[in-house]
C-alpha cells in the first residue's frame, strides 16, 4: 500500500479488494430520506437494464466538509455489480430472436 501512515490512532487504513460498482451521484444534504430515494433510483435503473447487483454492498459516499453549501456538495450511492465467468455484468435480459422477414407495418 502506498497510502501514508495515519498520524492518529483514530484513523486507520485498510486494504480492500477492487470491485466494479454502479454509482449514482447527487448533490444536497445526504439525509436518510434522500439516500433512500437515490438508492431506489439506482436500483430501478439497474433493474431496467437487467443488471444483477449485490444488494448487501450498498454504500453512501460523501466528499465534502460539513460547511460546504448543500447545492455544491457531491454525494454518491453505489452497489456492487455482479459479473459472470466471462467478465461481463450478469444480466437478466435475454436476447429475443426476431424473424428477419417480418414486415414492418406503419399506421395509415
Amino acid at each position: 500500500s502506498t497510502a501514508p501512515r495515519p498520524n492518529s490512532d483514530k484513523i486507520f487504513r485498510e486494504d480492500i479488494n477492487s470491485e466494479i460498482v454502479a454509482v449514482r451521484e447527487f448533490s444536497g444534504l445526504p439525509t436518510e430520506k434522500e439516500i433512500s430515494k437515490q438508492r431506489a433510483i439506482l436500483e430501478d435503473n439497474l433493474l431496467l437494464d437487467g443488471i444483477i447487483y449485490d444488494n448487501l454492498s450498498f454504500k453512501t459516499l460523501t466528499y465534502n466538509p460539513p460547511y460546504t453549501l448543500p447545492w455544491l456538495r457531491r454525494n454518491e450511492v453505489s452497489l456492487k455489480v455482479e459479473f459472470n465467468d466471462y467478465g461481463e455484468p450478469h444480466s437478466e435480459i435475454k436476447p429475443v430472436d426476431k424473424p428477419v422477414d417480418t414486415p414492418v407495418t406503419k399506421p395509415v
